[in-house]
């Protein structure tokens, strides 16, 4: 049993809790009973900024070592924030890719130059992994840093995980560098990390493939509401035949169990569109007006199954149709276009100007959602 798989199940892991542990493993007086082997190993990650900190912190008694969470900086506020003499080491925590926001670190490093004028600021981006948005919003911050302040990004995957490996190695060869409590703690905090802060799928575990209620096409369609699970998702389904559809039972549950179960609503609409006449999603239709009953209109979907249909049917002619149009997609934040209604689909001709073409969305979505990308 991992605690913190069990605190991340059914819902995402707080990042405030992720923050708490960081800054309670940093702090040398915590009752973890490490000293300054976190610390030690953490401030050594950051060599290649060119601080003197490793210095520093030699110098400085455990006393002397502060550490805050959620500093208030005026412009913003810091995650874990710890007072280390001469120095002030700053880290911005994010465990989930939705949680990044550009132009933040900038307002950060502007309230701590603000907030601590006698103070050599190192501000470190501890993100999940390289690549993505967090990426970009690194490259373009980097640039403001001037010495004798520094930045670096790190991350979770490597860094962390690495510094907890490490410790966990040592302490196999010598039972009193961690306590066991720590021990446990901190394997299971590994398990986590490699794990992406997913948490424990307790229906998925509970029920095993062959014990969810099977229906077939025909069944569904008489149910009001409800998940169904397909292979690979959306995109899964779109390959599937007529017949493979006719012929299949598929797993019902009124829960989502995993990223690819599909609701009730967007698998009735996508294999009715299969079952018409055009399978591959084709049309010559004439131009429409608002997308209604045209046998190009397919239904509504959400950005992220549009996305896929957009990827995986590259033939077709796709057309979104979005109140405001492409300016409107384009000025959308990353959560409004994962929390935005469900989005009219068609294929054929363009019906107006607020319906933008497949490719185009497409292109859009990657640039907001660049770690989202299929190949």
């Amino acid at each position: 049993m991992n605690v913190f798989k069990v605190l991340a199940a059914r819902k995402r892991f707080p990042e405030e809790m992720s923050s708490a542990l960081i800054g309670w493993f940093l702090h040398p007086n915590s009752e973890h009973g490490l000293g300054r082997a976190f610390l030690s190993r953490f401030v050594n990650a950051l060599e290649m900024t060119g601080s003197d900190l490793a210095q520093q912190l030699k110098i400085l008694s455990d006393n002397e070592i502060l550490c805050n969470l959620e500093e208030d900086v005026g412009t913003s506020q810091i995650d874990i924030i710890l007072f280390l003499g001469d120095f002030v080491l700053a880290i911005e925590n994010k465990i989930h890719d939705e949680a990044i926001a550009f132009g933040q670190l900038q307002k950060e490093y502007d309230g701590l130059l603000q907030k601590f004028p006698d103070k050599t600021v190192v501000l470190v981006y501890l993100v999940p992994y390289i690549g993505g948005c967090a990426d970009t919003e690194y490259n373009s911050f980097v640039k403001y840093v001037k010495p004798p302040h520094s930045s670096i990004l790190l991350t979770w995957a490597v860094t962390i995980s690495g510094i907890i490996h490490d410790i966990l190695h040592e302490s196999s060869a010598n039972k009193s560098l961690v306590p066991q409590r720590t021990s446990v703690i901190l394997q299971m905090l590994h398990e986590f990390i490699i794990d992406r802060f997913r948490g424990y799928d307790f229906m998925h575990r509970i029920k095993k493939s062959g014990e969810y209620l099977r229906l077939s096409y025909a069944e569904l369609k008489n149910k009001d509401y409800g998940f169904v699970g397909v292979e690979n998702g959306m995109s899964g389904l779109l390959k599937l035949s007529k017949e493979a559809i006719q012929s299949r039972l598929f797993p019902f549950d009124t829960v989502k169990v995993n990223i690819f179960w599909i609701s009730l609503n967007e698998f009735l609409v996508t294999v009715k569109r299969k079952f018409s006449e055009n399978t591959n999603f084709q049309s010559t239709q004439h131009q429409i007006s608002r997308g209604s009953s045209s046998p190009g209109y397919m239904g509504k979907f959400n950005a992220a199954s549009i996305y896929e249909m957009v990827c995986t049917q590259k033939n077709a002619r796709f057309y979104i149709g979005i109140k405001g149009g492409e300016r409107a997609l384009l000025d959308m934040e990353r959560h409004e276009i994962d929390n935005m209604s469900h989005k009219q689909v068609t294929t054929g001709e363009q019906p107006n100007s607020q319906w933008i073409s497949g490719e185009r969305f497409r292109q859009i979505y990657e640039n907001k959602f660049p770690e989202r990308k299929l190949p």
